[in-house]
C-alpha cells in the first residue's frame, strides 16, 4: 500500500500487530525521523503493536570504513545519517516508545531494533474515607 509516512497512518494500518521499516530511518535527520516514527506511534496499540526498525547501526568503537563513509554519504546526499544503537534508542525513547530488544549479526551491518508503546502508568484511585476526605488505598 502506498503511503506518505509524513502523514498519519491510514485507518487500515491502525492497530497493526507490527510496523516494519527497512532502511528508512537512516535517510532522514532526527526531526524528520521523529515525525515518521511519531505517526507510527500514534497508530500503535499499547502492549500489542510492535515497531521493527531494520537499519544500519554503526558501532561506537572502531566502526568500519564502510560505516563511516556511508554515514558521510547519507549526510551529504540525503541529509540523513547512520546512527549508533544508542542514538536510535534515544530517538525511539524520546517519542515514548520502549525498546524491547536489538538483534544483529557480525556478518551484517544491519540490526533490528524492536520497540513497543507501553501501557500508560496505572494510578490507583483514591478511596473516600468516612469523613468524605480522600484516603490513598
Amino acid at each position: 500500500m502506498a503511503h506518505n509516512f509524513f502523514t498519519a497512518q491510514p485507518s487500515t494500518a491502525r492497530g497493526a500487530r507490527a510496523y516494519y521499516l527497512h532502511s528508512i530511518i537512516h535517510d532522514w535527520d532526527d526531526m524528520d525521523a521523529g515525525r515518521i516514527l511519531g505517526h507510527i506511534r500514534d497508530a500503535m496499540i499499547p502492549g500489542y503493536s510492535k515497531l521493527l526498525i531494520n537499519d544500519v547501526m554503526i558501532p561506537v568503537h572502531q566502526p568500519s570504513r564502510r560505516d563511516t563513509s556511508v554515514d558521510v554519504h547519507m549526510m551529504v546526499k540525503l541529509g540523513g545519517r547512520e546512527r549508533t544503537e544508542e542514538m536510535l534508542r534515544g530517538l525511539i525513547e524520546k517519542l515514548g516508545l520502549k525498546v524491547c530488544g536489538v538483534w544483529g549479526s557480525r556478518s551484517s551491518e544491519t540490526s533490528v531494533m524492536e520497540a513497543e508503546l507501553p501501557f500508560p502508568a496505572y494510578e490507583a484511585p483514591a478511596a473516600i474515607g468516612a469523613d468524605g476526605a480522600g484516603v490513598l488505598a
